[in-house]
């Protein structure tokens, strides 16, 4: 980096990045009360219409990839403000959609700009900060990004009784508005070394050069693993809470909001601790706890004394565990491709998303068989996320004997 562009580093306000972070989870499940409200206006069928969440996701997952990269040989700036306006012409779009297939085609445009702030946000705090402070930042908005699919679906909820599904949209869009004007005002570039050039074979020569490194796959691993987990678990949850345990829809709520305030304290926890107590520490305290709540579950199960609380409180603690890890899982392998950190960073969550869809679809078929299945296998999840992140130490330090 030159004299010039170093002094021409001004960090963004750590406020701006979380409330970026949020734009693509806000709008993933903050539609979803609104479902039947949807379904009834277009006159269709609840399953078409789930393919305004599936397609969603899958543009996010999509965008991990393409937005860090392009970040990379652009800049973090230009590329920030171009996924925010995607983000919100697909959200004013899905509010005016006039039938089925515009509104699949608004979500796809709002999900793959909205993953842009994923992606970047957290691509310019290791821009601009180091190993454990890093962390910290990283910790703060990792918080934001649980809060925002945490408070989403009450939020929907209560425009679309008082207002309408549109208003829903066009309050996504106003956010959207709102943090693209932020980011260009107050979001400056942080990206000066850029790589030389984009063309398809050399993104995938760069994602082929990270799968091809030890260390970096199994810190890609680890925090898939517990994505996966997570994921798994909220994919088979309803079912138990409804069709094994006898309650409602509306059972599912206030405890599934204990999993979002374990990853908020621990996002809270990591910001203020990583740095002293170190990134592979954080990791290995917070895997630890993670398992624990997971085997706890399965106890529970085993023992037939499974409760509705009984289910989300020991899996509240697993997230808290995993908001311990992530952060400094991400800080950790990052460290290893500091020329390339969005194509990393974008890789790695495209990896997140992935082992999520799948394990998400796996344990729904699961615990339609048994229960007890289910959860055994989120707690074999939990184990193997432990489990990479121990290898990828094994490796570091081997490597460090050679």
């Amino acid at each position: 980096m030159s004299l010039n562009s170093a002094q021409s580093l001004i960090v963004p306000p750590i406020a701006v990045m979380i409330l970026v972070a949020m734009a693509g989870p806000l709008a993933l499940n903050i539609f979803l009360p609104a479902l039947p409200q949807i379904t009834q206006y277009f006159d269709t069928d609840y399953q078409t219409l789930q393919w305004s969440f599936t397609l969603y996701l899958l543009a996010v997952a999509i965008g991990q990839l393409v937005m860090g990269p392009l970040s990379d040989r652009f800049g973090r700036r230009a590329i920030l403000l171009f996924g925010l306006t995607c983000y919100f012409f697909g959200s004013f779009a899905a509010a005016i959609a006039t039938d089925v297939l515009s509104l699949v085609v608004a979500r796809i445009l709002q999900g793959f700009g909205g993953c842009a702030g994923m992606v970047i946000s957290r691509t310019i705090v290791l821009d601009v900060h180091k190993g454990g402070k890093a962390a910290n930042i990283l910790g703060y908005i990792l918080m934001g990004i649980a809060l925002a699919p945490a408070i989403a679906p009450s939020l929907g909820g209560i425009v679309a009784e008082y207002y309408s599904w549109q208003g829903i949209f066009l309050l996504v869009a106003i956010f959207a508005l709102i943090i693209l004007l932020l980011s260009y005002f107050y979001v400056h570039e942080t990206h000066f070394n850029r790589s030389s050039c984009l063309n398809l074979s050399a993104i995938g020569l760069n994602y082929l050069e990270m799968l091809s490194h030890k260390s970096y796959v199994y810190y890609m691993l680890s925090s898939s693993f517990f994505s996966a987990t997570f994921f798994g678990f909220v994919g088979a949850a309803p079912y138990v809470v409804v069709n094994i345990l006898g309650g409602t829809a509306t059972d599912f709520g206030l405890p599934y909001m204990t999993m979002a305030f374990g990853v908020m304290l621990a996002g809270y926890i990591a910001g203020r601790f990583s740095e002293k107590v170190g990134n592979e520490g954080m990791i290995i305290i917070g895997g630890r706890i993670a398992l624990l709540g997971t085997s706890s579950t399965l106890l529970f199960s085993l023992t037939d004394s499974l409760t509705i609380w009984l289910l989300f409180l020991p899996m509240a603690l697993f997230s808290f565990g995993r908001g311990l890890t992530l952060p400094n899982i991400i800080a950790s392998a990052l460290v290893l491709y500091p020329k390339k950190r969005g194509a990393a960073v974008g890789l790695m969550g495209f990896s997140q998303l992935a082992f999520g869809a799948c394990f998400s679809q796996i344990t729904a078929y699961l615990v339609l068989k048994s229960t007890n299945l289910f959860i055994f296998v989120i707690v074999l999840s939990s184990f193997l996320a432990v489990m990479f992140h121990q290898q990828a130490i094994v490796t570091a330090a081997v490597k460090k004997a050679e």
